[in-house]
């Protein structure tokens, strides 16, 4: 299903595909790419590349150019790869590479001239794309992390509150710290190993509920018990938010 981010309608597409959120039209028009239901999105501001899979939620804060898997819980307080200012050019300021980024009322004494300028050719300003950032399934983000553009965070991790991740973050691992550092892992590496393997995720809640959940070894023998007699992934229609003209969001590693 497809629909375009500045359409009217899609505040309401949006809520009747699954996704709860209260983006309104203006929020939607700043991003673009696929989204798996059910999700939910509060209190966020979404720039640029975006995904998110089935059962993930972000609570609040800022993404940019950011792809998040299933299962994921993402706190408030966030700030995601946002790209850097120039610190080598003439100045640090966004007008040498982005025009008009002012909206200024018709009484502003410089309208005419600041409008004009806003289709102008920006010579020799030619600012590098930040690197997509990736969150993996199953991760856990607490309130108030900021990562770093171009990081990824493995499946499984967890990032403590207040935390500042400028490196990748190892499947399952627990990272906390500015900058964040890899304090110990979830589970032994054996657990880890066939956790990677089976990815639980791939599967529905209502698929899941029969296992030893608090229990995971026990919960991996059921699922594969469960996939040998032929349990079928969960796969359902993904909805993407197209802008004319942008790229299409980057698939998640």
């Amino acid at each position: 299903m497809e629909v375009r981010n500045a359409a009217p309608e899609a505040v309401n597409i949006l809520r009747k595909f699954g996704v709860n959120h209260n983006l309104s039209s203006k929020d939607i028009t700043r991003f673009w790419g696929d989204i798996e239901a059910p999700t939910r999105i509060s209190e966020t501001r979404i720039f640029h590349d975006f995904s998110i899979g089935a059962f993930s939620y972000v609570s609040g804060g800022f993404l940019y150019h950011t792809h998040i898997g299933r299962y994921s819980s993402l706190s408030n307080g966030l700030h995601i790869g946002q790209g850097n200012h120039p610190v080598d050019w003439l100045s640090t300021h966004p007008f040498q590479y982005q025009p008009g980024i002012f909206d200024l009322h018709t009484d502003y004494e410089f309208k005419e001239q600041y409008d004009a300028d806003r289709f102008n050719h920006v010579k020799n300003a030619v600012l590098d794309r930040p690197k997509p950032t990736y969150i993996g399934n199953d991760c856990w983000i607490a309130h108030g992390v900021y990562i770093k553009n171009g990081v990824t965070i493995g499946d499984g991790a967890v990032v403590g509150a207040r935390s500042v991740v400028t490196k990748d973050i190892p499947p399952y691992a627990m990272a906390v710290g500015s900058p964040a550092k890899v304090i110990k892992y979830r589970f032994d590496d054996l657990l880890v190993e066939r956790l990677l393997r089976l990815q639980w995720w791939r599967f529905a809640p209502w698929q899941l509920r029969e296992l030893d959940l608090s229990h995971p070894s026990r919960a991996l023998d059921g699922l594969e018990d469960l996939i040998a007699e032929g349990l079928e992934e969960y796969r359902p229609e993904r909805l993407s938010v197209v802008k004319r003209g942008a790229p299409k969001a980057e698939p998640a590693p």
